[in-house]
């Protein structure tokens, strides 16, 4: 019981602090030994100056001033301004797409996929763009409300490698249909037009088999992942083939 009367009067003590911050002026003010963020209203305000003002100033546009920009950077910086990036991109979203990819991956734990997602992170950041991640768990559902999210944050293309459950496709065509680009990557769909990042399983497959009947071996089975992949099945189909070759 007399942990309720102790916090009520810290909740009472931060709130007449925070008034007085607002109603003296001040935007900054500590809640938990953390400053608040000011925004570009509020360094606009303070300065005397228009919003788009101190947006140009900040971008250092040469429509503003040197001294401008300088007395409206320093007092950001001052300040510790940070940028509101989601609500820049969804600012420009209207007239461009956001510079977000989408990434879906089958699982986080394997260690292909976490490979694959570092390489396009990478490759993204050199291009100026960020990556935007989810997991399907290998379920159709999961990754037909993915790329349902995707398209509602405007995601400028979205890169995927479909789940083990996916046998319906009509997700990505709603994609395609609307101008959304998309790449496959291992795990592709035959049922849908589009760029696709792969290697060559049936011959690697066949390579596979090929080294071991080479080596001795004459009864080989192949291990493979749901039979709903096309992955799998092309692999299945160069042992089965190069196993009859050799029979």
């Amino acid at each position: 019981m007399q942990g309720l009367p102790l916090q009520k009067a810290i909740t009472e003590r931060l709130n007449r602090q925070q008034l007085h911050a607002l109603f003296s002026g001040k935007r900054e003010f500590r809640i938990m030994g953390e400053i608040a963020s000011i925004t570009m209203k509020d360094i606009a305000r303070e300065l005397n100056v228009s919003v788009a003002t101190v947006s140009r100033a900040l971008k250092n546009s040469p429509r503003i001033s040197r001294q401008q920009r300088e007395r409206i950077q320093a007092y950001a910086n001052e300040h510790n301004f940070s940028p509101n990036l989601i609500a820049e991109s969804l600012r420009n979203s209207r007239v461009r797409p956001m510079k977000i990819i989408g990434v879906i991956v089958p699982e986080l734990t394997h260690f292909y996929f976490a490979s694959v997602l570092a390489g396009i992170e990478e490759a993204a950041e050199k291009q100026g763009y960020r990556i935007m991640v989810a997991h399907s768990n290998e379920q159709h559902e999961r990754e037909v409300s993915i790329c349902k999210s995707f398209f509602e944050n405007k995601v400028c293309g979205i890169i995927v490698s479909q789940a083990k459950d996916t046998t319906q496709y009509a997700h990505f065509q709603h994609l395609i249909d609307r101008g959304v680009p998309l790449v496959f990557y291992d795990r592709v769909c035959t049922g849908v037009n589009a760029s696709r990042v792969v290697v060559d399983d049936y011959a690697g497959a066949y390579a596979a088999v090929t080294h071991l009947v080479e080596t001795g071996c004459r009864r080989v089975a192949c291990f493979n992942a749901s039979m709903k992949l096309e992955i799998s099945r092309t692999a299945t189909t160069a042992t089965a083939t190069h196993c009859s070759n050799t029979a």
